[in-house]
């Protein structure tokens, strides 16, 4: 379990307990969070589960794999842009703060 700090694009945080081995998109729907559409369910095939990661968890996140970097563009990964769906809970990630965006497009 991982407390994961969600930012909205509001600014308001909301901190979820989130278990290991899920998503991180998952853990932004079970709390009823909006602004993470996940239309494909998780299969990295839609973008609609876009976050920006806090500057400083860079560095500490896995970085993505081919699948996710295939969603993502340059200005994406310059953005600090990943999917939420391919971000797989651990319990290093606890404390990890993370934007939703206002949109999805």
């Amino acid at each position: 379990m991982a407390k994961i700090i969600y930012r909205d694009s509001d600014g308001r945080e909301h901190v979820s307990d989130v278990p290991s081995g899920h998503s991180l998109m998952r853990g932004a729907l079970d709390a009823g969070l909006d602004g993470i559409l996940a239309v494909c369910g998780g299969a990295a095939a839609c973008g609609t589960c876009r976050i920006k990661v806090d500057e400083g968890w860079l560095d500490r996140l896995p970085p993505p794999e081919d699948l996710e970097n295939s969603m993502l563009d340059n200005e994406d990964r310059a953005a600090r842009i990943r999917l939420s769906c391919q971000l797989v809970v651990t319990p290093d990630f606890d404390g990890l703060v993370v934007e939703i965006p206002a949109s999805q497009f």
